[in-house]
């Protein structure tokens, strides 16, 4: 046991000796990298500083400058912070930054300190952005070394053997020629003896082409690449040549071979070629062609490829040819097959003499055992021009089936197709978009039973029979016909534009024609697909929403149409959306039993809000079926069941709606002038309401008594001969001007407000004899009210459902001081008339009283239900002496005898 002490005593004695010694040997390194650092850091910075600025003839700003010698062991290296270079003065260029690099590197070996003379051997930059440029002028943001003034030899040089970049934008643009290349590089690494004449350059490059694009046109997008080259660099011949070249696009391979001269007017001579390079391979790297899912696919075939590269450096010819024989591609789920596939290509670029051009000949195969072919030439990449032609019969769901287009979720029918295109491709530089001109074209394509289901959108095409013949851009339509869900069409016209439509981005298409409908279903006409699956408890409501890339001129006749529950008949009119707005013109149909004509405009362009704004003219329409069209309005205050009568009216309107097509009620602008001809209101609680306040109002029921009952059962069904009015809506409020209602029940005097939150305010005035069942007799004879008898003043406001009823005491008040006003003008006229006073005043004018017709007045003998004449009753002598006269003027002037006067709303 005191061995095994001893033993473990010594190991730990020992540990501590090694611990001791390390931890000595690490402080001393720390010390001596540290001493280093204070006794060279700032002379080996401003001999860097120096000889920078002796060779740089650009700006350049560093946030700091370090001296390491601990991350880049067992190099020592002076580290830059946050580099900017800026581009020389002389380039044109927005962006004036040539290089930007988080971290600079130049490293250079430990013994230099000692040697007091630094030769930089390495230089590495992470997280870069580096942006060569040619601006129109030639001039190049790159040179920025210049030869030193100075001959003297300094204490800082370089000695290049490696260079490293890590995560790092490349980009390269020449406008001279329209070059525009961009890079996403991980990593690239050059190694060689860059000080000697001659010696070997290895370099690997692992990257992403981000685009590279020539003269506009975008060759290669997104797409990984790796380039491994051994280079021999001959300084003295002025000569770089392939030692080994090897260079892979996406899944294609391929080896590079040959040399070219590094002095401005130097030969280039470089042969690419594709390295067993078969379908499946091609179209990986290219997946537009048939979407990312290759494992659906079973392919046969090879692509062949060959390019030269011959002549000038700074301008080589390029001539590549390619070619794929009797290849074929299955689609597994579906069967579907495109077999002997075969075409030719060829790409000339860089002639002098000669316009660059694509050329895709020789195109034939069998899809699905039917046979097609065709070719496509582009010239000129400047300013491109096609020549293209397609012939064949294709079975449009296979067609799907095999390519799985995006957008559409089924389609059915054939699709026959003969044609030549001649066009012309423009380019805008500044939105770097394209145009197309179609010089010429030619040739016929038919539909038959087309079917098409489109995933954004709930309407699907079907039996669709029709011929389209080319002419230029335009494509002429005769008796095309089918179905959009329950709606069927007719187009006879022309599709403007739309062979550019079709090929290319941000085209329009325009129809003009002729459209016949038997029935015109809006709801699939104006649905579009919810933005969002809708939560829980949401509607899923259908949104509007006009294309922006289609404008139509449409002279249509149709005989129905409906929406929800509306519907309407002999629809006819122009309608045209131009730039997402909807309109209608020259617009008549017959809805409701009644005419209405008009027009109407809906501005689409903002997706979120639509104005709505329209002229419309009604006449002789069924107001309860109107009710019933429109589902009461979305109330149920005033129903179809409660309305009856003949609507003509006059309508301004605009609103603002949003794509669930849910109005903004508070952006209602309208005027109406309003005729109702023979119209019945029945059963309206509004009127109950007015029946039971008069109950519970204590002076009106001791004035009317039982007669309020009878009132109620006569309110319950009003008919009127005919009611007019103008009603405005502005701010989500009806107004309501005073007007008359002379119905079977009695003649009521009505004005207000109604909110579309159902709030109301209401003034509502009628005649007290009116309420009497019985006529009163005086001892003058029966009492007939001359329209100067007593009113009952109501003032109904608050909740519609529950609404609040009070004697309209300011409703009175300002009918008679207008009444008592019009009397005083009356006395007046008689004055002038009379004694001839007032002569100056040619307003005044006796009010005339009609003379009253002999009426057959009716008592209600509530008993019996038997009615009496005034003729039946005794008839006596009617007296009329200056004392009635007196009472009579009284009257006229509103004075009248204390009796006569109450405490209820009564005059």
């Amino acid at each position: 046991m005191e061995e095994k002490r001893n033993v473990l005593k010594t190991v730990i004695r020992k540990t501590w000796k090694i611990l001791r010694a390390i931890t000595l040997v690490f402080l001393s390194l720390v010390l001596l990298v540290a001493l280093l650092v204070f006794l060279f850091e700032d002379k080996i910075k401003n001999y860097a500083v120096e000889y920078l600025n002796s060779y740089l003839n650009t700006e350049v700003r560093v946030e700091s400058i370090d001296l390491n010698l601990i991350s880049t062991f067992p190099y020592a290296s002076l580290e830059f912070t946050n580099v900017i270079i800026k581009d020389p003065p002389q380039v044109n260029k927005l962006r004036d930054t040539l290089l930007y690099t988080e971290k600079l590197y130049l490293q250079f070996s430990l013994w230099d300190l000692l040697s007091n003379d630094y030769s930089v051997e390495k230089i590495a930059m992470k997280n870069a952005d580096l942006r060569l440029y040619i601006d129109e002028k030639g001039n190049e943001n790159y040179v920025i070394w210049k030869s030193s003034e100075s001959k003297e030899k300094g204490n800082f040089s370089f000695k290049l053997k490696d260079f490293h970049l890590e995560n790092a934008k490349i980009s390269y643009r020449n406008k001279t020629n329209f070059q525009d290349y961009q890079f996403k590089s991980q990593e690239l690494r050059l190694k060689g003896n860059f000080t000697e004449d001659v010696y070997d350059l290895e370099s690997k490059v692992n990257t992403e082409i981000i685009h590279f694009k020539s003269k506009g046109i975008t060759f290669i997008k997104n797409k990984k690449t790796e380039l491994d080259f051994n280079l021999n660099i001959n300084r003295n011949k002025h000569l770089i040549s392939f030692n080994t070249g090897r260079f892979r696009l996406g899944d294609m391979n391929f080896d590079v071979e040959g040399s070219l001269s590094d002095t401005t007017n130097g030969e280039c001579n470089i042969n690419i070629k594709g390295k067993e390079i078969n379908i499946h391979s091609l179209l990986k790297t290219f997946p537009s062609l048939l979407g990312d899912d290759l494992e659906q696919y079973s392919t046969e075939g090879e692509l062949k490829f060959f390019a030269q590269l011959h002549g000038p450096v700074n301008h080589p010819e390029v001539k590549a040819s390619f070619n794929i024989e009797n290849a074929s591609l299955h689609e597994k789920t579906s069967g579907v097959r495109l077999k002997n596939l075969n075409f030719k290509g060829e790409l000339i670029a860089g002639k002098k003499e000669e316009k660059d051009q694509l050329l895709l000949e020789d195109l034939s195969g069998k899809f699905n055992d039917a046979p097609f072919n065709g070719k496509i030439l582009l010239q000129d990449f400047e300013n491109p021009k096609m020549d293209a032609a397609l012939n064949g019969n294709f079975d449009l769901r296979a067609l799907h089936q095999f390519f799985k287009f995006k957008e559409v979720e089924q389609t059915e029918g054939f699709l026959s197709v003969s044609a030549k295109v001649k066009s012309r491709f423009v380019l805008d530089k500044e939105t770097e978009t394209w145009s197309m001109d179609i010089q010429s074209a030619s040739g016929n394509a038919r539909v038959e039973k087309m079917a098409l289901g489109l995933k954004d959108h709930p309407v699907k095409y079907s039996g669709f029979d029709g011929e389209f013949s080319l002419q230029g851009n335009n494509a002429f339509v005769e008796n095309l016909n089918g179905n959009l869900g329950k709606s069927d069409i007719m187009i006879n016209g022309v599709l403007q534009n739309l062979v550019p439509y079709l090929l290319l981005k941000k085209q329009k298409l325009n129809v003009v024609a002729d459209l016949q409908s038997e029935l015109i279903d809006l709801n699939d006409l104006l649905a579009a697909a919810p933005e969002k699956e809708p939560k829980v408890n949401e509607k899923n409501n259908s949104r509007l929403k006009f294309p922006s890339d289609i404008n139509f001129n449409l002279n249509a006749s149709v005989n129905k149409i409906e929406y929800s529950t509306f519907e309407a008949k002999n629809l006819r009119g122009n309608f045209k959306l131009i730039d997402k707005v909807f309109s209608g013109d020259r617009l008549s149909l017959l809805f409701a039993k009644g005419l209405c004509t008009g027009n109407l405009e809906i501005d689409g362009r903002s997706d979120e809000a639509f104005a709505v704004t329209s002229s419309v003219n009604i006449s002789d329409m069924d107001i309860r079926e109107t009710f019933v069209l429109f589902k009461n309005f979305g109330q149920e205050v005033v129903t179809d069941k409660n309305v009856k009568g003949t609507l003509s009216a006059t309508v301004s309107f605009g609103m603002v709606m949003d794509p669930t097509l849910k109005i903004d009620q508070n952006k209602i602008v309208s005027v109406a002038q309003v005729m109702l001809k023979n119209g019945e209101l029945n059963e309206l609680q509004s009127f109950k309401d007015i029946a039971d306040y008069m109950r519970k109002d204590k002076k009106i029921k001791v004035a009317l008594g039982k007669n309020i009952d009878d009132l109620e059962k006569r309110l319950n069904n009003i008919r009127f001969s005919e009611l007019k009015n103008t009603i405005s809506i502005k701010n989500g409020i009806i107004t309501i001007p005073e007007m008359d209602i002379k119905s079977s029940a009695l003649t009521v005097q009505l004005s207000g407000e109604h909110h579309f939150d159902n709030q109301i305010d209401y003034h509502i005035n009628f005649r007290f004899m009116e309420l009497l069942i019985q006529e009163t007799e005086n001892e003058y004879g029966y009492i007939v009210d001359d329209g100067t008898g007593f009113k009952v003043y109501i003032h109904m406001f608050g909740d519609l459902n529950n609404p609040q009823f009070e004697s309209d005491s300011e409703e009175r008040k300002a009918d008679r001081k207008a009444y008592n006003q019009e009397e005083i003008k009356n006395i007046k006229a008689i004055m002038k008339e009379e004694f001839g006073l007032f002569k100056k005043d040619s307003t005044l004018k006796i009010k005339e009283t009609p003379k009253e017709e002999v009426k057959f007045l009716l008592e209600w003998d509530q008993n019996t239900g038997t009615e009496k004449s005034p003729e039946e009753k005794p008839k006596e002598e009617k007296k009329k002496d200056n004392k009635e006269k007196v009472n009579k003027l009284k009257k006229k002037l509103g004075a009248t005898d204390e009796e006569e006067k109450t405490k209820i709303e009564i005059e």
